[in-house]
């Protein structure tokens, strides 16, 4: 299986590549809600990946309809990404994380 550091990788690399696309599309085209975040979470050794949405107009049931269909456009989204743009998102990721 995969270890601590591998898992911590990929959700990173994940939420590089959804931390902007989510905000955009729940945030500011759909304006679902003042605060909408993606990104990792460790708790306790779990590691996982989650969208924020904190909302006044819509409820619980209709947010979670919006996160799924983003996830859905993600994965369309990735299965077109030219390398180039994936290669760019990893170096990013890498030089956000050389900072630290």
């Amino acid at each position: 299986g995969l270890n601590n550091v591998e898992i911590l990788a990929k959700l990173n690399m994940l939420t590089q590549l959804t931390k902007v696309r989510a905000f955009e599309q729940l945030r500011t085209k759909e304006q679902l809600g003042y605060l909408v975040w993606a990104g990792t979470r460790s708790v306790f050794g779990v590691c996982g990946w989650r969208v924020i949405i904190q909302s006044s107009v819509k409820g619980a049931d209709y947010l979670d309809e919006r996160v799924e269909s983003f996830i859905e456009g993600f994965k369309k989204d990735m299965q077109e990404m030219e390398e180039k743009e994936f290669t760019d998102n990893v170096n990013a990721l890498i030089a956000k994380l050389e900072e630290k």
